[in-house]
């Protein structure tokens, strides 16, 4: 099974969804791996918006859930490509009903610290003391959407 404009490679019970790159490659991309035998048969919808996200849509019995698996850019990137970043994640809270449970996952190149400001939506445990640029975007990302960040994923 293939969506347009992602690639999938299967290997024995596995077929792994990949995003492609500007260039028409499917290199520098985030994708899921899916069991054939267990997820397959629930896989509703596979978008990749660009190199740096896509999503996954499951069906289960009471709610659908979607997966969203993303890789933000690094620190050091200009802010426009950061905004643009964050853009197509809203894109992505916008095009996907309120009714399905929404998971972000991925590399979001983030600190995020100790902040109290941010507590209701960090929490109190944390690696750092202070959040950096990318963290403080991600902290406000998911404020704006009424997300909370994971303390087991906060590193």
């Amino acid at each position: 099974m293939r969506w347009p404009g992602e690639g999938s490679l299967k290997k024995d019970d596995k077929t792994n969804f990949y995003s492609e790159n500007r260039d028409g490659n499917f290199e520098n991309g985030v994708g899921f791996v899916i069991s054939e035998n267990n997820i397959l048969p629930y896989v509703k919808d596979l978008k990749a918006l660009n190199e740096r996200m896509c999503y996954i849509r499951i069906t289960g019995r009471i709610f659908d859930l979607i997966i969203i698996n993303c890789y933000a850019p690094t620190e050091d990137k200009r802010d426009d490509i950061k905004e643009d970043f964050y853009e197509d994640l809203d894109s992505i809270c916008d095009i996907t009903s309120n009714y399905f449970v929404k998971i972000f996952l991925g590399d979001f190149n983030a600190k995020i610290g100790k902040e109290e400001v941010y507590r209701p939506t960090i929490g109190r445990d944390s690696l750092h003391d202070t959040s950096n640029d990318n963290g403080t975007r991600q902290i406000h990302f998911c404020m704006t959407n009424e997300m909370v960040l994971s303390s087991s994923v906060v590193q």
